[in-house]
Formats: C-alpha cells, sequence, structure tokens
C-alpha cells in the first residue's frame, strides 16, 4: 500500500511536469508571403489577415506575414503578369516557407508568369471560383480551396426573405464575367421553380455597339427567347423570375429604369465581383444579394452599399480553412496529399441593410449569420446583465455606506444639538433685546415730539392768559379753543398709546356679536352728520337689505370714525361718502369712506399705515390711527385697501368675511 502512494505522487508529478513542458514550448516560426487580389485599403483585408495569423496561432504556428496586394483594377493582363513576376523576384531573399494567394486574379497572375522560383516553394490558393485547371496541374506543389459559387441557394435564400420576386441578373462580357454567367446558367437550367425571363432591351441598336458586345447579347437573347414576359405573373410553384442585364452596354434610359426602384418585387443577386460592378450596384435602388464575400461591408462604414447578403464562402471561413491547410503544409504533410477542395458557406446578412429595407429580425433564418452589428445590439443581454449585477451592487456598497454615513451625522447632530439650540436661543434672546431697545428708542422720540407739540400749546397759552396782559374777548375765546383743541389732541394720544400699547402685548379687547351694517352705519352717519365742516357734505351708500356680519362693534366703529376724521381732515369742499357694498362670490363685504380731498400720492399709500407717519405734519392728530386699524382690520380676518389720486381723492376700504374664522373674544 505504501510503495502504491509513492507510484501515485510519482506519477502526477510526470503529468505536471509534461502540461508545464508543453505549455512553455516556443512557437515554430514560419516565413508567409500572402498575396492579395484588390487594393489594401479593401474593408474585408483587415479581417482575413486577423482570422489568418489567429488561425495559425491555433495550429501553435508563429507566421511571419509578409503581404503582397496586387491591385488587379488598374493593370492590364501583361502588366499584372509582369509586377507579379518581379515580385517573386524580390521574395527570394526573405526565403518564404510558403505562398499564400487568394482570388482568381492573383492565383492566375501567379501561375501565369512562369516564375521558375514558385515550383520550389508550397503554393495554396484559396477563394478562387474558376481555377485553370490545365494551368493549376504544371504547378505539383500547389493545393487549395476551391470557391464554387452556389447560386441556386442564393435565389432560395432570397426567396425565403423576401417571397416570389423578380431577380436581376447583371452579366458582361470580360473573362470572369462570362464564365460566371455561363456557371449560373448551367446551375439554374431545368430548375423546375425557376422561371427565366425573355431579354428584350429597347433602344439598343446592336450595329452600333463593338462586335464582341454586340455577340454577347444576342446570346442572351438567344439563351432566354423561350422565356415568359418581363410583367407576367409567376407561376404556382415559382420561387423566382430571372432576368439577365447586360449592364455595360443597356441605353441610358433603359439604365436608368432598372437603376431607379420602380420595378415592384425585384431584387439584384451579384454573380461577379470587380469595381465596375461594385459601382453599378451603389447606385441600384433595390435589395442587393451576393454570391461572393468581397463587396460585404462586415463593419460600419461613412458609405453604406446596399447589399444584404448571401450564401458564399465568408472572410473568415476563407481565411481559417486556408491557415488550416497551409499549417499542415508546414508541419511537414506532403503537398500531394493535400487535394484540392471546395470552401465551406454560410448564409449571411448585413444588420444595417435588414433594417433599411425593413426585413423583421424574426424573419431571419436561424442558420443565417447577422453581420456589422451595432455592440449594443451584439451584447444587449450582457450588457443588460451586466447594468442589473452592476446596479444591485451600487445599490448594496451605496446602502452601506449611506447607513454608516447615516449613523456618523446622527452622532454629530446629538452631540450638536444642545449647542445648536442654546446659540439659537441666544440669538433669539439677543435679537429681541436690540428690537425691544429699538423699539423703546424710537417711541421715546416719537413720543417726546408728539406730546411736547400739544403740551407746550397748552402751558403756553394758559401762561399767556394768567399774565397782566389785556386781552380781549375774543382772543380769550381764541386761546381757550386752541388750548381745548390740544387738550383733546394730547388725550387721543394717550388713548392711542394705550391701544399700542395693549397690541403690543397681545392684551386688546374683541367681544364678537351678530350686528346689522346698515344699523352700525346710519349711527355713525348720524353723528358724523353734525360734525361736517362748511362746503364739505356728507353722504350714505347702502343696500335695502342688511347684511349681518360677525364683528366687534366697538373696534370696527374706531376704523371706520377713523377714516372718517381722516376725510374731515383732508377734505376742503365736495362730499364725503360712506358705505358698504356686499360680494357673494367670496361672502365678503367692502365697508369704505371716500371724499374728494386732496389725496395721497401712489408711492406714500403704503406708508400711511406705518406709526407715527403723517404725510402733512401741520395736521392734527398723532400718526397712530390708521396703524391701528390694520392690526383691528387684521384680527377680523380681513384687510385695508387705499385708493387715491392727488387732487381728486381718496377711498378707503376695510374688507371682511362675514364670519370670520378667529372669533374667539379676548
Amino acid at each position: 500500500m505504501k510503495h502504491t502512494h509513492k507510484y501515485l505522487i510519482f506519477a502526477i508529478f510526470i503529468f505536471l511536469v509534461s502540461l508545464l513542458t508543453l505549455g512553455c514550448q516556443e512557437k515554430e516560426e514560419k516565413k508567409v508571403v500572402l498575396i492579395h487580389s484588390f487594393e489594401q485599403k479593401k474593408d474585408t483585408y483587415p479581417i482575413f489577415n486577423e482570422v489568418l495569423e489567429r488561425t495559425f496561432n491555433k495550429q501553435k504556428i508563429n507566421p511571419k506575414i509578409h503581404t503582397f496586394y496586387l491591385d488587379c483594377e488598374q493593370y492590364l493582363d501583361s502588366a499584372e503578369i509582369a509586377r507579379m513576376y518581379n515580385y517573386i523576384d524580390s521574395i527570394k531573399e526573405i526565403k518564404p516557407d510558403i505562398i499564400l494567394v487568394n482570388d482568381d486574379q492573383a492565383c492566375y497572375s501567379l501561375l501565369a508568369c512562369g516564375h521558375p522560383y514558385l515550383k520550389e516553394i508550397p503554393i495554396v490558393f484559396a477563394g478562387v471560383n474558376y481555377p485553370n485547371w490545365s494551368l493549376l496541374k504544371k504547378y505539383p506543389n500547389l493545393t487549395g480551396l476551391h470557391d464554387k459559387q452556389d447560386f441556386i441557394k442564393n435565389i432560395e435564400f432570397i426567396h425565403k426573405l423576401f417571397g416570389v420576386l423578380q431577380i436581376q441578373i447583371p452579366c458582361d462580357r470580360t473573362i470572369l464575367g462570362r464564365k460566371s454567367f455561363n456557371d449560373f446558367w448551367q446551375q439554374i437550367q431545368g430548375h423546375p421553380e425557376i422561371e427565366i425571363i425573355r431579354l428584350k432591351i429597347r433602344g439598343l441598336e446592336l450595329d452600333k455597339i463593338g462586335t464582341n458586345d454586340s455577340l454577347f447579347v444576342k446570346r442572351l437573347i438567344d439563351l432566354t427567347q423561350n422565356g415568359t414576359q418581363i410583367r407576367s405573373l409567376p407561376g404556382k410553384n415559382c420561387i423566382a423570375k430571372i432576368n439577365t442585364l447586360p449592364y455595360r452596354v443597356l441605353p441610358g434610359s433603359s439604365l436608368l429604369f432598372n437603376l431607379s426602384g420602380t420595378l415592384d418585387q425585384s431584387t439584384y443577386l451579384d454573380i461577379k465581383y470587380d469595381h465596375t460592378s461594385e459601382a453599378f450596384y451603389q447606385l441600384v435602388n433595390y435589395p442587393s444579394f451576393s454570391a461572393h464575400y468581397e463587396p460585404i461591408q462586415y463593419h460600419p462604414a461613412k458609405r453604406r452599399n446596399r447589399y444584404i447578403g448571401g450564401y458564399f464562402t465568408s472572410v473568415e471561413i476563407q481565411a481559417r480553412e486556408q491557415a488550416e491547410m497551409a499549417s499542415l503544409v508546414l508541419k511537414g504533410t506532403p503537398v500531394a496529399e493535400i487535394p484540392i477542395k471546395e470552401s465551406s458557406k454560410e448564409y449571411i446578412l448585413v444588420w444595417h441593410t435588414i433594417k433599411a429595407w425593413g426585413i423583421p429580425i424574426e424573419k431571419i433564418p436561424s442558420y443565417a449569420r447577422l453581420v456589422n452589428i451595432p455592440f449594443y445590439e451584439l451584447y444587449k443581454k450582457q450588457l443588460i446583465a451586466f447594468i442589473c449585477v452592476a446596479f444591485i451592487f451600487i445599490n448594496i456598497v451605496a446602502t452601506g455606506l449611506w447607513k454608516l454615513y447615516s449613523r456618523e451625522q446622527r452622532y454629530k447632530k446629538l452631540a450638536q444639538a444642545n449647542l445648536v439650540k442654546q446659540n439659537k436661543e441666544l440669538e433669539v434672546a439677543l435679537e429681541k433685546a436690540k428690537e425691544s431697545d429699538q423699539m423703546k428708542s424710537a417711541f421715546l422720540a416719537n413720543m417726546s415730539h408728539e406730546i411736547r407739540t400739544p403740551l407746550n400749546a397748552i402751558v403756553g397759552f394758559s401762561n399767556l392768559m394768567n399774565t397782566d396782559i389785556e386781552l380781549s374777548k375774543a382772543e380769550r375765546e381764541n386761546f381757550t379753543e386752541l388750548i381745548n383743541t390740544n387738550s383733546d389732541l394730547l388725550l387721543n394720544l394717550i388713548n392711542d398709546i394705550l391701544d399700542l400699547s395693549r397690541i403690543e402685548s397681545g392684551r386688546m379687547s374683541f367681544s364678537f356679536q351678530q350686528y346689522s351694517l346698515n344699523e352700525l352705519i346710519s349711527t355713525i352717519y348720524q353723528t358724523f352728520q353734525v360734525l361736517m365742516p362748511e362746503n364739505v357734505e356728507l353722504r350714505m351708500q347702502i343696500p335695502e337689505k342688511s347684511i349681518s356680519i360677525l364683528t366687534d362693534k366697538l373696534r370696527l366703529t374706531q376704523v371706520i370714525t377713523n377714516f372718517l376724521s381722516n376725510a374731515i381732515k383732508f377734505t376742503q369742499k365736495g362730499y364725503i361718502l360712506i358705505g358698504y357694498e356686499y360680494r357673494e362670490e367670496g361672502r365678503h363685504v367692502h365697508i369704505f369712506v371716500e371724499d374728494t380731498g386732496i389725496g395721497i400720492p401712489k408711492e406714500k399709500q403704503d406708508a400711511v399705515f406705518n406709526r407715527f407717519t403723517k404725510l402733512d405734519e401741520f395736521a392734527k392728530g398723532t400718526g397712530l390711527g390708521l396703524s391701528i386699524c390694520k392690526v383691528i382690520a387684521e384680527r377680523f380676518d380681513g384687510y385695508i385697501a387705499v385708493e387715491s389720486e392727488i387732487g381728486k381723492g381718496s377711498r378707503f376700504s376695510i374688507i371682511l368675511p362675514l364670519n370670520p374664522k378667529h372669533t374667539e373674544s379676548d
């Protein structure tokens, strides 16, 4: 048993050492020449190159890649082959372990250049739609992937998404164009669910175009002569109607018609790719499909094309399968043992284009792969999950921190509460003391002035009458009247001061009862009738039906009497009107005194309610009456309103509710 444990420990040790050894093995570096057919700025090449390198790394190969872009659209065949020959000359110093070549143009130019160095290096091609088999046989060191286009599956894919459509097939007489069209025609021949539309081009004169173009168009007309009319209804089992379109020779009006988007239930299928066909498809106002990956926009671009997708060897599949086949060669498998095989394919749809053409996401088959998906759409579920988790986590952390903070703040508040309370009490006491001191000073200053004036008059005229100076009877009567007037003024001042004292201390007495306003106003009117000065008429305006109000009769009489006394004081001629109005909407009464006196300036109308304020310093009175009236009105849950105009008169009103809220008697 003891020996068994030893053997087990030893076996585990050997296993761990083996794992570490395998993990620490360096990847074998290989020099790889990669040749692309088109220009370097092509959108799909960065994806291709990245997938290629990643696949090599998975196969434990560290590739040192030297990339060459043939830019085939810029050169004639002879110049293109010469350019390729010169490039092969330049790579002799690199001594590559393998050459990878992509697409028909680069593959043909590479093999056609006939450079002798090519037979010394393994070659793996990919993305070749139409291999030159006779040329391929000359290179025993060559293998690769034949990208045979499947047009039938593309047509079925279009039918799955849109139903029965008229599919436009742009074609031309270029070498690749003729090969693509011949392949397409062979695949659709005899298909029971595909109808051919008879080619008819209005305005095209065959004798006025080139001989080769004329022969190509005649061949298309012959091939489609047994087809249906372009606007005929499809058959019962039809999945698509095929219309050939020799776009390079179409007259201007016919070309514009085919680009305009006016044909209902129509789409385009790109069967071969070059820059001319790509430019043509940028102008097409129909949803477009492709049987090859080159025009598909895998990433967002400033200028979006109209390709929806298709069934083809995607750029990822082409790069991955080429790297896997090349890895076999680099790891020692003889090229002769690796046969040329057909590339895999997949259904691809471009996100922004299916959105633009209004294809619902739920209509997309499960076997199709979406590309160019926005980040927030691609990772929507993960983002929602992350946001939810982050929200919960932040809430938990925030709640914990908030509890700690709240507890700390509570302790601080408890610690500071007494101090704050004491400070506030001291501040309030200090403010009250200052206010009391200021009020006392102001009150004493005003009282000193107001008491001294009538008192001086009383003392002065009394002394004058007590002297040996001979005074006439009229003078004595005048002095006596002045003494009596100032005595009344001093008495009124003392009464006002007492009222003011009661207001300040909150001890002004009120006794609320129901009173008839007609009776109250009439009594005051009769009292003041005999006090009117000459040239001033006292008038009364009350409704026929009396209004009953809950009020303190004495205090309300005090307010109205003050209004009348002020009106008499400042009215030399005209009238004084006393009365009231009842406002049903607010259940308020407006008791007013209106005069034709001197009036009050607008800017001084608020000031008349301040204590000891007199607009005319020589007029009788203490300046306390209206401030006392204001307090009484507020005690009645009402207020005083003033309307006045210089030279025309004034109107003082006390607005009161019929039933004030605060009716408790003091």
